[in-house]
């Protein structure tokens, strides 16, 4: 017999894979999404799913509010894009392959592995979120002469609205801008920037006095921005194998 059949029959994955298994059984919850009435998307999605991954869904689908009641719940200010993503790592435990690439919500001009983070945190979801720091750092990160996405600064300005101040999402946008704020590409949008930092003094200060020199900061490891240290944070569909 093989080793991959060997370790396929081991009590540890049997029971991994038990566990799967009841975290798709039972009640669901109708989970409507999206503010546009056209636009809208619904799912229907196991509670026990939800509370596993999720603590912001653990709190609505077991305790005594009308959400866990009605078994529904209404996301208006969640794009319906970013949502599906979320859904399919649910289910997957990865993100879409394309995921890079799909629009979310183009208005915004912010790529859509910020969006997922930022609603990762809403969904007291560390694992989504480190699984979307996971394709941010591959693609905003500065890895030697390798060319990398320049975050723009209305991504900068829709991360520092929509986390806290001691949040790794502001830590890696602060870090990434530190290391790379002397290349051309940064110098294209003044006024955006000028913008960001009117609004945001505290990362205007971290360019002005980490951007060069001996203080100057650069980004870590991709482990030093997740959430869970416990949790490796890899979805198993990498950046690298899209």
């Amino acid at each position: 017999m093989s080793e991959s059949l060997d370790f396929a029959k081991s009590p540890m994955c049997g029971a991994s894979m038990k566990r799967t298994i009841q975290l798709h059984q039972g009640p669901t919850m109708e989970v409507i999404v999206g503010a546009d009435v056209d636009q809208r998307m619904t799912w229907y999605l196991p509670k026990a799913l939800l509370s596993h991954h999720s603590g912001f869904f653990r709190a609505a689908c077991n305790q005594p509010f009308k959400e866990g009641l009605e078994n529904t719940i209404t996301l208006s200010d969640v794009d319906p894009k970013v949502f599906e993503v979320f859904v399919q790592w649910l289910y997957h435990d990865r993100f879409p392959c394309d995921f890079a690439t799909i629009g979310c919500d183009l208005q915004l001009r912010v790529w859509p592995g910020f969006q997922t983070w930022i609603l990762g945190d809403k969904f007291m979801a560390k694992e989504f979120q480190d699984c979307s720091m996971r394709w941010i750092w591959e693609y905003h990160a500065p890895h030697g002469d390798e060319g990398v996405a320049v975050i723009l600064p209305e991504e900068a300005q829709y991360c520092y609205e929509n986390t806290l101040p001691k949040s790794k999402l502001r830590k890696f946008v602060s870090d990434s801008l530190c290391q790379s704020w002397g290349d051309s590409a940064y110098a294209c949008d003044k006024l955006g920037w000028e913008s960001v930092f009117v609004d945001h003094m505290e990362l205007a200060l971290d360019v002005l006095f980490h951007s060069g020199g001996y203080a100057r900061r650069t980004v870590k490891s991709v482990e030093s921005y997740f959430e869970n240290p416990f949790h490796n944070g890899q979805p198993h569909a990498s950046p690298a194998t899209t």
